[in-house]
């Protein structure tokens, strides 16, 4: 998947001078951060809209402009995505914390620009930018999802291959991630990219989706507000590193090395919550159409439960990156 992509600081004075008509789409947790960045001027629209007026007031404005500057998380850019398809209006997309949702695939209209501004990425919601790293570290039980839920003539082995060399890929560059450096931020997008394109090749979200997935949307429905799709997926693929047999304590450490937040409780989720989802988890799975997961192969009862439960919450080494200071790191 081929999007063009800009990188910087100080991006917006090249940027904006070549949008027409320009229009900002943003959220009001958003909007001061953003606006400083790009400077005032530009009319603004706000997601969600609050009332159907208003969100016909958004439509309108969107048909209106000559490009439109959507800046904000993961579920914003979704939305922004989904309300310019059709539109004419050139569409950038700003994220203003790294997310995978900004240039995924099947989720609205694709950007004509991914405008990726280090300022905006930097000193807010860092710890949601480095949980973006578990849309890329759930390759991992994806891959072993589908080699165990596929017959070997259906296993794809070397597109497999290519999946693992895009989580190599995310461990090479930990340092730099865990630092959220320019250098780490492009990397991550890079990796975005270059699951998409997998996606593309193959027809489906099969391949780099599996049971980490069906379980993220539905803890969705549980979590805190606030919590982003990185973070469950980190956490789905802690889980899922266990009911594949797998074990944990790699993935965690990863996670610990870059700080990355995964544990249930700081999503709000205790232990008969979490239990919960899981014991419903295949049923789940069915409703929204995804019955070729390793859930339909592994029961989850209770004492299941109760023992994968038990393994994530095992110790791990600590890294010598937790102890390093976040302030001044770039």
């Amino acid at each position: 998947m081929t999007i063009p992509a800009r990188y910087g600081q100080d991006l917006w004075r090249e940027v904006l001078p070549d949008l027409k008509s320009p229009l900002l789409l943003t959220g009001a947790a958003f909007r001061d951060r953003v606006t400083a960045r790009l400077g005032g001027g530009l009319p603004v629209a706000l997601l969600p809209a609050a009332t159907p007026e208003a969100a016909a007031e958004v439509s309108r404005l969107i048909a209106a402009a000559g490009a439109v500057i959507a800046a904000g998380d993961g579920s914003l850019l979704a939305e922004a995505r989904r309300l310019c398809v059709g539109a004419a209006a050139t569409l950038v997309v700003a994220p203003t914390v790294v997310n995978a949702e900004a240039v995924e695939t099947g989720l609205g209209r694709p950007a004509d620009l991914l405008a990726v501004d280090y300022g905006l990425v930097w000193g807010q919601d860092e710890d949601k930018s480095l949980a973006a790293a578990g849309e890329i570290l759930s390759l991992l039980t994806a891959t072993a999802d589908r080699r165990r839920a596929s017959t070997p003539d259906q296993f794809d082995e070397a597109r497999a291959e290519r999946a693992l060399e895009i989580v190599d890929g995310l461990l090479d560059r930990a340092e730099e991630i865990h630092e959220l450096t320019p250098a780490g931020i492009r990397a991550l997008y890079e990796l975005f990219l270059r699951r998409e394109q997998l996606v593309e090749e193959m027809g489906s979200r099969r391949a780099v989706a599996g049971a980490e997935h069906v379980f993220a949307a539905r803890a969705r429905r549980e979590v805190q507000p606030g919590v982003c799709r990185g973070q469950l997926l980190c956490l789905g693929t802690v889980l899922m590193s266990e009911v594949l047999g797998q074990g944990s304590r790699a993935v965690k450490q990863f996670l610990h090395w870059i700080q990355a937040p995964w544990k249930p409780e700081d999503m709000g989720l205790n232990d008969l919550a979490l239990g919960r989802i899981l014991a419903g988890l295949r049923l789940f799975a069915r409703e929204i159409g995804r019955p070729d997961t390793v859930l339909e192969e592994v029961e989850l009862k209770a004492e299941k439960i109760q023992t994968i439960i038990a393994a994530i919450r095992e110790p791990i080494v600590k890294s010598s990156f937790q102890d390093r200071p976040k302030e001044g790191r770039r």
